[in-house]
């Protein structure tokens, strides 16, 4: 029990409720007592855990595409925020301590821009190759809308992106890949960007490759 020693505005010594009172140098001190809690997790609280660990570990390469591609979600939220609520939220399955991310659920960018349609990805002299069909005039799309393509190997933890690359008129752009993937498998998403960067569509998985 603590004790007020000069009145009820007065400092004390002792425990009242979380803190403890005491006196240093001549001066009234607080502090909190220290937080006591069992860690022994729920299976739902190692669940989400686990989620939201794969979801950061996933995301994290991808910074530089997320903040482009979600800014104009990120009204209350980061973009960070947006897309790794989206990755919880749509891409993670299964319960502790099996849980598994589907890179094919994954959003890299939402928006309201046409999207790409039908894409054919390859590869060709230590290049990713993508191509798509003409789609310039449908909705709001535009022949000067510029592709967002990533490429992605999630072992490594390592992406080549581009944010502005070929127009959508052109059908067709590629990405080089480093050397040191050859012979992993990497994920290849893609999407658009008006020419000004304004408005993006959807940048959505198009596909997987082993490099060679």
């Amino acid at each position: 029990m603590g004790t007020i020693k000069k009145g009820i505005l007065g400092g004390f010594s002792g425990k009242v409720g979380t803190v403890i009172g005491s006196y240093w140098k001549g001066q009234s001190v607080m502090r909190s007592l220290p937080q006591s809690y069992n860690d022994a997790a729920s299976p739902g609280q190692l669940t989400q855990r686990m989620r939201f660990s794969l979801s950061v570990k996933f995301l994290r390469p991808l910074l530089g595409v997320i903040r482009e591609g979600y800014k104009s979600q990120s009204v209350r939220m980061s973009e960070w925020d947006v897309a790794l609520r989206q990755v919880l939220l749509n891409c993670c399955e299964g319960t502790y301590p099996n849980v598994t991310l589907d890179a094919e659920k994954v959003l890299l960018a939402e928006g309201p821009l046409a999207p790409a349609g039908s894409v054919v990805i390859s590869q060709s002299n230590g290049k990713a190759e993508f191509s798509w069909d003409e789609s310039s005039m449908f909705g709001n799309a535009s022949p000067d809308d510029c592709a967002v393509i990533v490429v992605y190997q999630q072992e490594s933890g390592e992406a080549v992106y581009t944010l502005k690359g070929a127009e959508r008129s052109a059908l067709t752009d590629s990405l080089a890949l480093p050397t040191q993937w050859s012979g992993m498998s990497v994920v290849c998403y893609m999407g658009f960007a008006s020419a000004n960067g304004k408005v993006m569509s959807n940048c959505s998985f198009v596909g997987e490759l082993t490099v060679a």
